[in-house]
């Protein structure tokens, strides 16, 4: 995010993303696990 004082939990934004495909903005199959997305912020937290 813009604002390095908020930092998603790869919890926090599985549930966000279940969000969209509970109201069809997303399929449950492009949904990746949750340690994947954990992967994800500690990859792009490093940069």
């Amino acid at each position: 995010t813009e604002n390095p004082n908020y930092k998603f939990l790869a919890q926090q934004m599985y549930k966000e993303l279940i969000w969209y495909v509970q109201f069809g903005e997303l399929e449950k199959n492009d949904i990746s696990k949750i340690s994947t997305i954990q992967n994800w912020i500690t990859s792009f937290s490093r940069k």
